[in-house]
């Protein structure tokens, strides 16, 4: 499991960056919406695992600004399920928010490094 509290608010809260791990997971596959949780979870990608509910909520939000598009796909047995796709504004936006981490990592990097550096009061 993740052990870094980057993927959380330091009060353990919603999982931050919910937005960018959705349209990462899905640049090269398709998944409803629970799937894309527990990807998620499975897969060590976030500290704290997601609000179901705030999933749908940001997947609502990528799908209103096409950013991901959905459609219903048939089970043999059970209901039919929510099936999530990025688009290629999806792309461009997971393109955008790589480059919005990158300078990101480099900021904390340079924090890390001066509040190591500094002598303690």
């Amino acid at each position: 499991m993740c052990k870094s509290k980057c993927c959380c608010t330091p009060q353990k809260k919603s999982p931050r960056y919910l937005e960018p791990w959705l349209l990462l997971i899905l640049r090269g596959n398709a998944f409803c919406g629970y799937e894309l949780s527990d990807y998620m979870k499975k897969n060590d990608l976030i500290l704290k695992e997601p609000d179901s509910g705030a999933v749908y909520r940001v997947l609502r939000k990528l799908e209103s600004n096409n950013f991901v598009i959905s459609d219903w796909q048939m089970q043999e047995s059970g209901p039919a399920k929510r099936v999530y796709r990025i688009t290629e504004s999806g792309l461009e936006l997971l393109s955008d928010w790589a480059a919005h981490l990158e300078a990101k990592i480099q900021f904390l990097s340079y924090f890390q490094k001066t509040y190591n550096n500094k002598p303690k009061n």
